[in-house]
């Protein structure tokens, strides 16, 4: 209690006069997150993830490739995948900076909106110029969405169960993540052009960000 108290002290709240009960700690489960009202927004969360990651492992993961089939040199196409790195750095950052200042929620669905329309100009641009300043601020807008999301999971679920509904969504985006280096495989081998099957795989962003923007309420 005494360690309480000064910790209070610091933090400028009322010191307290004992310390509450505890409360007894139920066995990890990873159905918990779908029962007792929370299951719209694990449905959500969840969701919300597997489909950025889709996105987000085919455009990181395959770029170098996708610009090399292109017709840009190998160190061109490295430059690309390096751009797409850089720019999630920044955009890791400014997510968190941004959602001191707005809603949480609000920033991650813009993000996503973002990295839709900055996939549509990937997928557009050719060889030219553009391309590169498109590469670092889709990385921007793509990374800053995960971490974004991230965020969002500890504020949704309620201490119980934060653990189990964090590990839950997390999984669901891990198969989303497989199953867009899968996609984009499949969809590059068919020789399609990049328009359509990047196109494609963007689409999922615009999915999450209707997801993201239903756990506002």
């Amino acid at each position: 209690l005494p360690r309480a108290r000064a910790l209070a002290v610091r933090m400028g709240l009322a010191p307290l006069a004992r310390l509450p009960p505890i409360e007894p700690v139920a066995r990890p489960n990873p159905l918990s997150p779908f029962r007792a009202g929370l299951a719209q927004r694990s449905v959500l969360i969840s969701a919300a993830f597997f489909l950025l990651w889709l996105s987000e492992f085919f455009i990181v993961n395959w770029t170098p490739a996708i610009l090399s089939r292109a017709g840009m040199s190998a160190a061109a196409a490295a430059e690309g995948g390096v751009m797409l790195t850089l720019g999630g750095m920044a955009g890791t950052l400014l997510v968190g900076l941004f959602a001191v200042r707005f809603a949480l929620v609000r920033v991650c669905v813009i993000y996503l909106v973002g990295a839709f329309v900055l996939a549509i100009g990937f997928a557009l641009a050719g060889r030219g110029a553009l391309l590169m300043p498109i590469c670092a601020l889709l990385g921007l807008l793509l990374f800053g969405s995960s971490v974004g999301l991230y965020a969002v999971v500890a504020r949704i679920f309620p201490p119980q169960v934060r653990a189990s509904g964090t590990g839950v969504a997390l999984a669901f985006g891990r198969a989303g993540a497989v199953a867009g280096l899968s996609l984009g495989g499949m969809l590059i081998g068919l020789g399609w052009q990049r328009p359509v099957y990047v196109g494609m795989l963007a689409i999922p962003l615009l999915a999450a960000a209707l997801a993201a923007l239903a756990l506002r309420r």
